[in-house]
């Protein structure tokens, strides 16, 4: 109750939407229905509550429209009195119902009542038990279920899956964070909503028909990524192409090539396109497309956020967590790798932040007015690709085995670097996968194309795995590199990573930096900072002024000590 309580504070603090002047209901569900050739509307013979969500969660009947039904309909009849509007009248089965306003029916009639529904702009059930959806790590999933009258969602499900969760410790901040997730997916990060986005002046961006249906909706059908079927008339899945409307486009980058699938004017897919998105832990699988939000707002963030003015667009995950899904509900991970919206909790990365890109999709959908201060303060170098520039977002993260950003991408696997956030030092975690693509063509990051990282960042080798024992603010489980303490580190709260070579001269050898724990202390203006280090061999929590660093690349030293401390 707590952690949905504040992601859904979260949300409202970040969103105005256009209130409804009624309570939140939705419509029941009718079964056996028809209608003779005179009249316009269909009448059921029944009626249940409809669901919400992929777990089938009932809707109360608080939360209903009123309904009417008839369990019988006959055109022969005879009446007990003059056959009169509301006059009782008994059908050939011997049924006793009334004559309707066509004076041509018998029916045996009654209507359901209205709910008190809610006074809500969106409402949510959420429920906790491990299901069919809950394989692997998922630790929550989420779905929209109804849309009011301009398309926006009112309702929505989400679950977490009970064997995952986990309120021990400081872990409600994540259960935190993944609710707040959860809930952008119910509200509008969701492929199924992007062809419902509306312009500000609240018209549709696609096209509709008398239906008010999205025009140009092809239907298909999927049971996985390799067994599906496009077009497939019947085949209980729909799919827009979004191009058409300026929602998302593909692009020919990072040597992947053009994509096969239906966008631009493709009209087919066969299973040997790889269109369908692949659920992380497939092995090794090479991305068919490059797909990328195009919409206005979304455009002008993601280019202030990569610090790339020729930017064409914030690109989505290629490798995402859903199955049967051809564009993909998530940022790709290889360049957003920890905002709020990216597929999965890579494990050793640091806390998710939320980017005003996610706002700005917020915006584009017509739906919402975010108020972007609600987004995370962001720091170069020290959130993850933030101010990188256009190569990094657009290029490959490694070619012919070297990478442009060493500090995030590496090349060796076990090779070590300071985290962004300097708390620690990490390893380089590259994997063999076991099951190639026959896809491959030119994008191996080294010789063997079955070698890489993580899935959902495209397989790029990074610096992954937090060493438990070097944590540089953890005093009682990390330790120094050397014990007498010859590196003068120091570990603390106020400890940070840094690439030293700062040595005793009893190390005269050793000139090679590598990553150490020195104190630091910020200045009031946060503009330079104190490095402290160990004022003798024996500790690693007394300390002693090395210099101050008021640039990156600035080295520190001192006269009784071989090396440097890198800035």
């Amino acid at each position: 109750d707590v952690i949905m309580k504040r992601a859904a504070n979260y949300w409202m603090a970040a969103l105005q939407v256009h209130q409804h002047t009624e309570p939140l209901r939705t419509d029941r569900l009718g079964s056996s229905c028809g209608k003779y050739s005179w009249e316009t509307d269909y009448t059921c013979e029944s009626s249940t509550a409809p669901t919400c969500g992929v777990d089938g969660v009932a809707f109360p009947a608080a939360y209903l429209n009123s309904m009417r039904t008839c369990s019988e309909r006959c055109t022969e009849f005879t009446c007990a009195s003059t056959c009169t509007e509301g006059a009782a009248c008994t059908c050939s089965s011997g049924s006793t119902g009334v004559v309707d306003t066509s004076g041509n029916l018998c029916e045996a009639c009654t209507t359901e009542p209205e709910g008190d529904g809610l006074q809500y702009d969106f409402y949510v059930f959420v429920t906790i038990k491990d299901s069919a959806y809950c394989g692997g790590n998922t630790l929550a999933y989420a779905t929209n279920c109804v849309r009011d009258q301009c398309d926006r969602p009112i309702f929505g499900h989400v679950n977490f899956c009970l064997s995952q969760v986990d309120l021990s410790g400081d872990k409600t901040d994540a259960l935190v964070s993944t609710a707040v997730h959860e809930l952008a997916h119910n509200l509008v990060f969701s492929s199924d909503l992007f062809r419902y986005f509306r312009n500000s002046d609240g018209t549709p961006k696609l096209p509709r028909d008398s239906e008010d249906d999205v025009e140009d909706e092809v239907e298909w059908w999927c049971s996985s990524s390799t067994d599906y079927e496009y077009p497939y008339s019947g085949g209980g899945r729909t799919y827009v192409d979004l191009s058409a409307a300026g929602l998302v486009n593909v692009f020919d980058e990072r040597n992947i090539g053009s994509c096969p699938c239906p966008m631009n004017g493709v009209t087919r897919m066969d299973t040997s396109s790889g269109c369908v998105v692949t659920p992380s832990g497939y092995g090794w699988r090479t991305p068919r497309c490059v797909t990328k939000m195009i919409t206005p707002k979304v455009l002008e963030k993601a280019r202030d956020h990569f610090d790339c003015a020729t930017l064409n667009g914030a690109e989505l995950e290629n490798q995402d967590t859903g199955l049967c899904s051809i564009v993909g509900s998530h940022w790709e991970q290889r360049i957003f790798m920890n905002e709020l919206m990216a597929p999965v909790l890579i494990a050793g990365m640091p806390d998710p932040f939320l980017s005003v890109v996610t706002l700005a999709l917020f915006e584009d959908s017509g739906w919402y007015q975010p108020d972007y201060s609600m987004a995370d303060t962001l720091v170069k170098d020290l959130h993850w690709g933030y101010m990188r520039g256009c190569s990094f977002a657009t290029e490959p993260c490694v070619q012919d085995g070297s990478t442009d950003f060493p500090d995030i991408w590496c090349t060796t696997d076990g090779d070590s670097s300071c985290s962004l956030d300097r708390s620690g030092v990490k390893q380089c975690s590259i994997t063999t996968h076991d099951n190639v693509d026959p896809y491959i063509d030119g994008w191996e990051y080294f010789d063997s194309p079955s070698v890489g990282g993580v899935e959902t960042a495209d397989y790029c080798p990074m610096f992954q795995a937090l060493i438990t024992n070097r944590i540089c603010t953890d005093v009682v489980n990390s330790i120094t590199v050397t014990d007498p303490n010859y590196y003068r580190e120091v570990l603390g709260t106020n400890s940070r990573c840094f690439d030293s070579s700062l040595r005793d001269m009893a190390l005269s050898r050793y000139e090679d930096a590598t990553q150490l724990c020195y104190e630091v202390e910020c200045s009031n203006d946060f503009r330079e900072y104190k490095v402290k280090v160990a004022t003798s061999l024996d500790t690693s929590t007394s300390s002693a002024e090395l210099g101050t660093c008021t640039r990156a690349g600035q080295t520190l030293a001192r006269s009784d000590s071989l090396g440097e401390v890198t800035c």
